[in-house]
């Protein structure tokens, strides 16, 4: 039981550390960062920690950017690592019934009725696992899954495989609907606490 206890302290340090690093860009009077929010309530899923961003903001691609969105997953050890599988599994995440994957989708239908160009970041001290097929889909330029290797394949490759699982998971229609989800989708690997 007290590891439990030490477990979920050290998770919400690390959480509130993210929170501080972003929120010392309000500091900054070239910051183009309006506000912080930690345990930001206007969007559940995704809803550790959120930083706002000023209307004229954009991202690396030019594009609008209102907010980014980060759910942060602290582990005590490094006995484990993130895998494509992993992310339709609600215990990944401690959860019991929603998944990572769940998460997202909930983050990002919530901003698109709202209009809210945003990124959801998942921060983590875990790596991705280097024999998953993940690893060779994650961006190290920006953290982002990369669309071009995820699309490239038929339904019996890796990434076949990998967008059926993910789109049937989420009750999507279309690997079209799963690439507008995961445009925004990033994963940062977090310093130790």
């Amino acid at each position: 039981m007290a590891r439990q206890i030490v477990a979920r302290q050290q998770g919400d340090d690390y959480q509130a550390r993210w929170f501080w690093l972003n929120a010392c860009a309000l500091l900054d009077d070239y910051s183009e960062v309006e506000k912080v929010v930690h345990e930001d309530h206007t969007l559940r899923s995704f809803d550790d920690v959120a930083v706002y961003y000023c209307s004229s903001h954009t991202n690396n691609r030019g594009m609008p950017l209102n907010a980014d969105f980060y759910q942060v997953k602290f582990h005590v050890t490094s006995n484990g690592a993130m895998t494509g599988e992993a992310f339709c599994a609600p215990a990944f995440i401690g959860a019991k019934t929603v998944s990572l994957l769940q998460r997202m989708k909930n983050a990002y239908d919530h901003c698109h009725s709202k209009g809210i160009h945003h990124r959801l970041f998942l921060l983590t001290p875990w790596t991705i696992h280097p024999d998953d097929h993940l690893a060779t889909l994650h961006s190290q330029s920006d953290g982002s899954i990369r669309w071009d290797a995820l699309a490239d394949g038929g339904k019996r490759s890796k990434s076949g495989k990998l967008r059926k699982q993910w789109r049937e998971h989420l009750g999507l229609q279309n690997d079209d609907e799963l690439r507008l989800l995961l445009a925004g989708v990033r994963i940062k690997q977090g310093p130790t606490l």
